[in-house]
């Protein structure tokens, strides 16, 4: 190590060690104010979180309207030394709205500390506690000029005890290195000469075997290259065999040689595959034109360099050439680049004549074996391409046959499926077989507004998107297939997602008797040639027919029977499907042991209504009723428009408790609602029912229903607005206080 060197080395470990006592004081002050601050805020917030938990747990309607009161209870802990910018204190709402805040929200930086008030295990507020920290880093200025005043002088005293005791032992060092230097070097300067015979020696044995062993020109080439690259250390080698085209000489097959790096990847780019000027060239023309060897010294003011821009670029000066030859006749070169300026070396000369001599015998020897080679290649390529093809078409006959068989069976049970979504689970499972080849794909069907296209099915790994409207897709637009099969598509549609699949994509539209049905997406796992891609598209048109069909007819038995169980008014089932359904549930609850709940209901006055704001009032009424009900009622349970303005729903599951609180919480929404008929709001509706549960008051559709109709009767002689549960005696009523409204 140098003595400079180790100077610095010396320095920079006592300014690191400066640098670190100086730190160590403030930045300790620092981290336990902010500790301490962040201890005081945490408590102080969940503190104040019990306070306002407390006061939610007495006035757990009116809490929040206690505005003072909330901010008193904020103000709770606050620190009294803290200006009032350096402190903010908020209550927050569960969705982000604040109910109180006492303070000023603090300038970066700042530290925030949050507790969460509960009551009864529901989160119904936050408290928020955010403290500047400006005042701890002016209070850790002091400790910071204090650390910088003992960092210098640690630096001041570390530099001048330790480089004064160093110094000595490197000069003393250093005399004994150059002792040392003097020595090695006429060491060095003998086993240098001994070594370059010895190389050059075995450098003759490796060019003859490279003659002997190669077994075309281009490998005789490169090792002749590599041995003499290595031997005489020039920058960059080259070796090349040339075609020759009127006046220029065309690479057609060169080998480079040079260090490693990034430094000559440019100029061995340009330079690949080049023309050179036999007729009026230089350097390289020079030695194909002449079939002699050309020694330049200085590339870069040289008349004869063509290329002397591209030497000067990576600092190239000197450069040599060799011509190969194969008789008498130039089929190549080698060429060297040195960036040190040499003079002509016999012995270098010698060597690379030699190589490209050995490279031309090579030539000679394997000529005739490579155009035997090439010819029976040729044959080879032709006989494997026709059995290829024979084999292909056959494979292509049993493919379409086996595609064939199971299109005619997914069509089959696709006559019989019940609905659309049983419809989409067969095709998910039939398609990957028919469509054989495809990575993923996706079955989409318009909606009945004509403005969006729905996934119905997929198969495969690849993310489908939900929905998007037809326009994103270019299939749909043109009413034909549109993709890539190749993986590759100058006009792609919007909905497709980038995948990996080098095969591509293909969209193809569903259309039966002129109706745009939907969309089939397929990706496809592997690309393939101009027949592959033709088949792939002619079974995809063929499925496309069969699905089209196939999907119209169960869409059209979907809604035939859809229009048959359905109220066209509300939305909600009818009383055919309340008929149907009934006994069903009635049976599963007597199975199972369950309760079962029956609600009669009908719109409070509804004539009277009629009358004084018209039918259509009427209507919107009824609609807007429908609406609340399938919104308040479970999946499971049974929501039906028994006639007029009067209701059915059916509770599963569901006791005389949970029947009354379910209908409280549906009369309190029904009195909240707001009926609008154009801009014009109607008045509010009120509705009354009755109550009749399984098994207690009846075990049969007929008498369930008439028990819960004699319920609503009650409700309304009592006054309408309210609900009646049928006694438990025959032919009596009762209303169980929890129901009352």
């Amino acid at each position: 190590m140098n003595p400079a060197r180790a100077k610095n080395l010396l320095l920079c470990g006592a300014l690191v060690a400066a640098v670190l006592i100086g730190l160590a004081v403030p930045l300790s002050h620092f981290l336990q104010g902010v500790s301490s601050q962040r201890a005081d805020s945490a408590g102080a917030a969940r503190a104040q979180a019990q306070a306002v938990a407390r006061l939610v747990a007495s006035h757990p309607e009116t809490w929040s309207a206690h505005a003072d009161l909330l901010r008193e209870v904020l103000r709770t802990g606050a620190a009294t030394d803290a200006p009032p910018r350096m402190e903010s204190r908020r209550l927050l709402a569960p969705d982000g709205r604040t109910i109180v805040d006492t303070g000023t929200w603090p300038a970066a930086p700042r530290l925030a500390q949050v507790a969460v008030v509960e009551v009864d295990g529901r989160v119904v507020a936050r408290v928020e506690h955010m403290v500047g920290l400006r005042p701890l880093i002016r209070g850790s200025v002091p400790f910071a000029l204090a650390g910088l005043a003992a960092a210098v002088l640690v630096f001041t005293l570390l530099r001048r005890l330790l480089l004064h005791a160093v110094q000595s032992a490197l000069t003393a060092l250093k005399a004994e290195v150059q002792r040392a230097e003097a020595a090695l070097a006429e060491k060095a300067a003998i086993e240098q000469e001994l070594r370059r015979q010895s190389t050059q020696e075995r450098l003759l044995e490796a060019l003859a075997a490279a003659s002997n062993t190669a077994r075309t020109p281009g490998e005789a080439m490169s090792q002749c290259l590599r041995q003499l690259c290595e031997y005489t250390g020039w920058q960059i080698g080259h070796a090349a065999l040339v075609e020759f085209d009127g006046e220029h000489a065309v690479t057609r097959l060169d080998f480079w040689h040079r260090p490693a790096g990034v430094r000559y990847d440019r100029f061995i780019e340009e330079n690949g595959r080049h023309r050179h000027d036999v007729a009026n060239g230089n350097f390289v023309g020079r030695v194909l034109r002449t079939g002699a060897p050309v020694w330049i010294a200085e590339l870069s003011g040289s008349q004869g360099a063509t290329r002397a821009a591209q030497f000067a670029s990576i600092g190239v000066r000197t450069g040599m050439a060799f011509p190969i030859l194969r008789g008498r006749d130039p089929i190549g070169f080698f060429e060297f680049l040195s960036e040190a300026a040499l003079e002509p070396d016999a012995e270098l000369t010698a060597l690379v004549q030699r190589a490209s001599g050995y490279v031309g015998s090579v030539a000679e020897r394997v000529e005739a074996a490579d155009q035997i080679r090439r010819l029976n290649q040729d044959l080879e390529r032709r006989v494997a391409e026709r059995t290829a093809h024979s084999e292909r078409a056959g494979a292509l006959l049993a493919a379409r046959g086996r595609d064939a068989a199971v299109l005619g069976e997914m069509t089959g049970v696709l006559q019989v499926a019940e609905h659309l979504e049983e419809a989409g689970r067969l095709v998910a499972r039939y398609l990957p077989v028919a469509l054989h080849g495809t990575l993923a794909g996706a079955l989409y069907l318009m909606r009945a507004s004509r403005d969006s296209l729905e996934r119905l099915s997929a198969w495969g790994d690849t993310a489908f998107p939900a929905s998007f409207p037809p326009a994103h897709c270019w299939g749909m637009r043109r009413g034909q297939p549109h993709g890539s099969l190749d993986g590759a598509v100058p006009l792609e549609c919007a909905h497709v997602a980038a995948t990996d699949a080098p095969g591509g994509t293909l969209c193809v539209p569903l259309i039966a008797q002129g109706e745009s049905l939907g969309l089939l997406e397929i990706v496809y796992i592997e690309p393939g040639d101009a027949d592959t891609r033709a088949e792939r598209l002619a079974a995809a048109k063929r499925v496309s027919e069969q699905l089209s069909l196939a999907l119209a007819n169960v869409r059209l038995r979907e809604s035939l029977r859809e229009q048959s169980i359905r109220d066209p008014l509300t939305g909600l089932h009818n009383r055919r499907y309340l008929e149907e359904s009934l006994s069903r549930e009635l049976a599963r609850s007597a199975r199972d042991g369950q309760p079962l709940a029956v609600f009669m209901l009908d719109v409070d006055h509804f004539k009277r209504y009629n009358d004084a704001h018209g039918h259509d009032a009427g209507d919107a009424a009824l609609r807007e009723l429908g609406r609340e009900l399938r919104k308040c009622a479970r999946g499971s349970d049974i929501v039906c428009r028994y006639g007029g303005e009067e209701f059915v729903v059916v509770l599963v599951d569901a006791d005389g408790a949970a029947a009354g609180a379910w209908s409280e919480r549906l009369m309190q929404n029904v009195r909240a609602l707001e009926v609008r008929l154009g801009n014009r709001v109607l008045p509010p509706i009120t509705v009354s029912m009755g109550l009749a549960l399984f098994p207690q008051h009846a075990d049969d559709p007929a008498a369930l229903l008439h028990a819960a109709d004699e319920a609503l009767y009650e409700a309304k002689r009592d006054g309408r607005d309210r609900l009646r549960v049928v006694r438990v005696q025959p032919g009596t009523l009762s209303v169980p206080e929890p129901a009352a409204a």
